[in-house]
């Protein structure tokens, strides 16, 4: 096993040498490479200044190929975005459809080899006055640095800008409108793809179905003093679930989240920063178990924490080429007697649940995938764009790599992948690396490979190398 360990990371070193000779070796930089465009609605969907009404309408079709060694399939996705954008004045609309199609090369093991599916994701009317931004419809939500909450979600949200701070307050519904699916944010089709890819995150990260819920969310963030913002969120969540009232099993969830933070130039503009910690509390309830004693009726508190840290350090023999260091580490609290850190409820069994759920996203590496619970994730690596300093159409090409080693918090306590059932607390490492292109706003060209090695929180007969491959191709019209 370590000898297979020692051959990858060699190989992996051989070949970040021949980048470095070859000029165009990456250096680590924020956040990781998505294969469709951050923050579509600002980058293609940006309203000239000089016009008093704009209507602007197109479409992102994205194609994506996908093959996991775990898996032992590969799939595609295909998915179709027609948008709308209005603008009168001080009043805008922006409306954005979704239309999927998934198809893998061999009959899976579980769910059909095809799936279509149509929905819609945005649908967002924005009203902007002095000092202040109101927004209903369909939106799309990021609080914090995105682990607490990114998602799709239909309610109301209300921004109040001030010279030294920015205070946000939102309600929204999860979208889940059961028999009416054809309203609902995940369509028709059934839940979300664990293959699929957001326009609004890295492609080794993915969007939580969140069910039936409500949340109430207040959030604020300061103007920058000395480089530095701060910003802090308050999250309360109501599961719609209805039990009867004499049920012997409720599988209510109601978590709240405090979470405090800082982003920005820690005193040097080529140290880029970000950290935040969260506290989850809340009630729930246990998995009913007569011959323990234990009764599924009985409300349980939420006694859960996660942290994470990311420190950027841009080296200046390399800066026109954003060339960057960087260094990660992210912490989700853990439960030993939980079943599943997959659903929030009916998953612990004793006492208190101290497992970490939250409702948005965290990258960890394309072949593991894990989240965020009972884990600790080491990162480190780089990222380059290496024609930067060119007038050619390359100038916007990127290149990163990752490495990882992940930790369970408790070494009885499961994390996301279910073959992890070896009470130790050493699950492995994995490696990323990614190549990314955009032309303009028309196209961008995204490949990435990752491998993950299991170690003794896998049986031995589980403890085979995985590999995972991604390419995409986003056009704009």
């Amino acid at each position: 096993m370590y000898n297979k360990l020692n051959f990858l990371f060699r190989l992996f070193i051989k070949v970040s040498l021949l980048l470095l000779v070859l000029g165009f070796f990456p250096i680590f930089a924020q956040g990781s490479i998505t294969p469709i465009p951050l923050d579509e609605e600002a980058s293609i969907l940006k309203q000239p200044e000089s016009k008093e009404v704009v209507l602007q309408y197109g479409l992102i079709v994205s194609n994506i190929g996908y093959n996991e060694s775990n898996l032992d399939n590969f799939l595609y996705l295909g998915t179709f975005r027609p948008y709308m954008f209005f603008s009168y004045k001080s009043f805008s609309i922006l409306t954005r459809g979704k239309f999927s199609i998934s198809a893998f090369s061999k009959v899976p093991n579980s769910g059909k080899q095809t799936r279509k599916n149509g929905s819609l994701e945005l649908l967002a009317f924005q009203q902007t006055g002095d000092g202040y931004v109101l927004e209903a419809g369909r939106l799309y939500s990021n609080i914090g640095s995105g682990i607490l909450f990114s998602n799709f979600a239909d309610g109301v949200r209300y921004t109040l800008v001030y010279p030294f701070a920015r205070f946000t307050a939102q309600a929204l519904y999860s979208a889940d409108y059961g028999k009416v699916c054809a309203l609902s944010l995940q369509g028709c089709g059934g839940g979300i793809n664990p293959y699929d890819v957001s326009p609004n995150l890295p492609p080794d990260a993915n969007i939580t179905d969140a069910g039936k819920r409500v949340f109430v969310i207040g959030d604020a963030e300061t103007r920058p003093f000395y480089g530095l913002r701060g910003f802090g969120a308050l999250l309360y969540s109501i599961d719609l679930v209805q039990e009867k009232s004499s049920a012997q099993q409720k599988i209510s969830y109601d978590p709240y989240y405090i979470s405090f933070g800082l982003k920005g130039y820690a005193y040097d503009p080529d140290i880029l920063l970000r950290i935040e910690g969260i506290y989850q509390g809340g009630n729930t309830y246990n998995v009913v178990n007569p011959i323990e004693n234990v009764r599924g009726n009985e409300i349980h508190k939420i006694n859960a924490f996660a942290f994470r840290a990311d420190v950027n350090y841009f080296t200046s023999f390399l800066r026109k080429m954003e060339h960057a260091i960087l260094f990660g580490y992210a912490f989700g609290s853990g439960d030993s007697d939980k079943t599943s850190v997959l659903l929030p409820a009916i998953t612990n069994q004793y006492g208190d649940d101290h497992s970490f759920y939250y409702f948005g996203s965290y990258a960890a590496g394309l072949a593991l995938k894990p989240r965020l619970s009972n884990l600790h994730i080491f990162s480190f690596g780089s990222r380059i764009l290496p024609f930067a300093i060119s007038h050619s159409i390359w100038r916007k090409t990127t290149l990163e790599w990752k490495v990882r080693y992940y930790l369970k918090a408790i070494a009885e306590g499961v994390i996301s992948d279910p073959l992890a059932t070896e009470p130790n607390r050493n699950v492995g490492f994995a490696a990323d690396i990614s190549l990314a292109f955009r032309w303009l706003n028309d196209l961008l060209f995204y490949t990435g490979y990752g491998f993950f090695l299991p170690q003794e929180a896998y049986l031995p007969s589980q403890q085979k190398i995985r590999h995972a491959f991604l390419a995409s191709l986003t056009l704009s019209f």
